[in-house]
Order: structure tokens, then sequence, then C-alpha cells
């Protein structure tokens, strides 16, 4: 009998494309405030790490994308890789 190799972690594609509006002046944050002020710190520098999680359309990807472009438009390296394309 050959033992099974030790199973290893799969990254699960998202299906998640730019969005090329989603800036933080278009985020409608109603509820979601405090995940808006979170990024709004990170991208100040009063924080160095973020994780956002919640449930579907509560505006996580638009936050990300919009960190992204608030990132490279000062002049950050910043790469958005979807990982469900070819």
């Amino acid at each position: 009998m050959n033992p099974q190799p030790p199973s290893r972690p799969v990254q699960l594609p998202l299906g998640i494309r730019w969005d090329d509006t989603a800036r933080l002046a278009t985020f409608h944050a109603g509820s979601n405030a405090r995940a808006l002020a979170s990024v709004e710190a990170l991208l100040r520098g009063d924080e160095a790490v973020l994780y956002l999680h919640g449930p579907a359309s509560t505006g996580k990807s638009h936050l990300l994308q919009a960190a992204a472009r608030a990132c490279g438009e000062r002049g950050a390296p910043v790469a958005y890789l979807p990982l469900g394309e070819p």
C-alpha cells in the first residue's frame, strides 16, 4: 500500500474583475463605515495590516480596488491579480 501524500491547500480563484469606477469617494459606506475608516487608516499609514471580511455584497472588493487605485495614484507599486483569468 502506498501512503498518500499530504494534502495541500488549493487557491480558489474568485470571479472578481477590475472595476474602473471603484474609488474611496464612490464607496457608499452605510453600515460599513468602519471598513471604510479602516482602509483610510491603512492608506494614511496608521495601520500596517488590514483584513476585511464579511458577507457577500458588502463592498470588500470595491474597497480593495479603491485602496489599490489610491496607492497607485500615490506612486506606490500596486498589482491586482484576478486569479480566475488565464
